[in-house]
């Protein structure tokens, strides 16, 4: 049973936990802080219960963690081992018409980003 003897989180996956916690609130403007919003959340509502220490109650805040750790997991990754290669950007011609003089080079290329 969750509570007596065990924590909700396990001890070897409490750095990526508290890793996925900094990363989400570090960039706060992107989707990434939705399950940290969501664990704030449940915590918040379940303190106000009478008999908010029951881990029952936390059920909904799970999936939360499982975000978080896996965020924290990630991240942390992409930090130690960056990738050796960059994805093709994406490219269009910029195209000109015979009658008007155009000052860009032949093959100048627009990236879009």
């Amino acid at each position: 049973m969750w509570g007596l003897s065990m924590a909700l989180v396990l001890p070897y996956a409490v750095p990526a936990l508290l890793l996925g916690v900094v990363f989400a609130a570090w960039r706060w403007r992107t989707p990434g802080v939705l399950p940290l919003i969501w664990l704030l959340g449940t915590s918040a509502g379940n303190a106000l219960l009478v008999e908010s220490a029951v881990t029952a109650r936390y059920v909904a805040a799970f999936p939360a963690l499982a975000l978080l750790i896996a965020l924290g997991i990630g991240e942390a990754l992409a930090l130690l081992w960056p990738r050796r290669w960059q994805p093709p950007a994406r490219t269009c011609r910029v195209h000109r018409r015979r009658s008007q003089p155009s000052r860009l080079p032949r093959n100048w290329v627009v990236r879009l980003r």
